[in-house]
């Protein structure tokens, strides 16, 4: 299968560019190689302090932008929501009690130190102000133990994931000392562990591999572990945030001497005549911004889409279906042509998704053009800088731009 290499570079230089020959020259030679022989490539270079263009070539062609869609999904946010926006999320039981806390663990410290000892049903969870299309449209089935493709619904904790660790054990051939988060295999409620790794002598290679079968939360361990190895930890997606959520309060109430059962839920309705008990409240978006944008993070994107469409039309959940229109009529609303561009989520993440570069470009001297200066700098300041932040802190330009530049292979 022949695999193309598409890359959209939208850049813009905050010091005194050149167009000069040598810079085309040093471009047109990159380009000339092997790895570019079959590659579709679009690329727009532009001074953002004159306006000059230093750069461009197949700038109007429609590609895969992989994660610089994050730069219109925090641009139509922002916009939408403001700098001040916050998610909220409300814990509600069957009776009153004094007053209300903060985040999971803080919510059970403070529900502990108001006189709550037992809690005599379970934790539920309602995320309908989502809705329940987990996985966004167009990602590849194969990505979805991977962090980076984690489930995104009205309620979501620990960016939905769990941290596998994979100790060796203490016999050759025998099992290994498995953590799910920092608690033991026999402790864990929400995820189960399949595991066929073994323990083998010192010298030999660590050959662990994993995977999650789909729609569950059973996580499949392989391969060997030395003896003299250190532990190994995977990041691997859940099934259903909502659930999940619910599990960590209830884990979280545990913790601070609560009682009351860690079985998992199924997720619904808030009951009616139910009191609220606690909330919590997050970060500003002008500082999700910087969770988002510097690690490129795809649940924040996801998370965001949804609730631009929530806040349009409060009757329906939020959901792609009700976000990418208020996408596509935001940038109308402002003038930007969106030849060759086609919205399907938030993140990047799925190859259905088309940019060109000069659609980048513009949105980016819009940016600048129309953002307040407050508003300006809370973006501008959460993008990753070449060289030393962030999804581009490997990267060795000089000078260094703040960018957002992915190269995405087709398959």
């Amino acid at each position: 299968m022949r695999l193309n290499l598409l890359a959209t570079a939208a850049l813009w230089l905050t010091s005194q560019a050149r167009a000069d020959d040598d810079f085309s020259a040093r471009v047109a030679e990159i380009l000339s190689r092997p790895t570019f022989a079959d590659a579709t490539v679009g690329i727009k270079v532009t001074d953002l302090g004159c306006g000059n263009v230093v750069y461009s070539t197949g700038s109007d062609a429609p590609l895969i932008p992989a994660s610089n869609q994050k730069l219109l999904t925090s641009t139509v946010a922002l916009a939408k929501l403001g700098l001040d926006f916050t998610y909220d999320t409300k814990i509600f039981g069957s009776c009153p009690i004094s007053k209300k806390g903060g985040r999971l663990a803080a919510i059970a410290a403070d529900l502990s130190a108001r006189g709550l000892k037992k809690i005599t049903g379970k934790v539920y969870a309602d995320g309908s102000v989502f809705d329940s299309k987990f996985l966004g449209d167009g990602w590849d089935p194969d990505d979805e133990p991977y962090y980076y493709s984690a489930q995104v619904a009205g309620l979501n904790t620990d960016l939905n994931v769990v941290k596998v660790n994979v100790a060796p054990g203490t016999v050759i051939g025998g099992p290994p000392v498995i953590k799910i988060s920092g608690v033991a295999e026999a402790d864990e409620k929400y995820v189960k562990i399949q595991s066929t790794v073994k323990t083998t002598a010192s010298g030999g290679q660590e050959s662990l591999v994993f995977d999650r079968v789909r729609g569950t939360n059973t996580i499949i361990l392989g391969g060997s572990i030395p003896q003299a190895a250190g532990s190994v930890t995977f990041t691997i997606t859940i099934d259903n945030p909502n659930a999940f959520t619910a599990y960590r309060l209830a884990v979280a109430l545990n913790n601070a001497g609560i009682s009351v059962s860690r079985n998992p839920t199924t997720p619904g309705k808030k009951p009616k005549g139910a009191v609220e008990l606690a909330s919590s409240t997050s970060e500003p978006l002008s500082a999700l911004l910087r969770l988002f944008l510097k690690p490129s993070d795809n649940m924040y994107g996801e998370a965001l889409l949804k609730k631009v469409g929530r806040e349009a039309d409060p009757r329906k959940p939020g959901s792609a279906a009700t976000g990418t229109p208020v996408f596509a009529n935001y940038l109308e609303g402002e003038g930007i042509d969106t030849a060759g561009v086609e919205i399907v989520d938030g993140s990047g993440l799925s190859d259905l998704n088309t940019v060109t570069a000069r659609f980048l470009i513009d949105l980016l001297v819009h940016n600048k053009e129309t953002f307040t200066a407050e508003e300006w700098d809370a973006w501008y300041n959460a993008l990753p800088i070449a060289g030393v932040d962030g999804t581009l802190r490997a990267a060795s330009w000089a000078p260094r731009p703040r960018a957002m530049f992915m190269p995405r292979r087709a398959r």
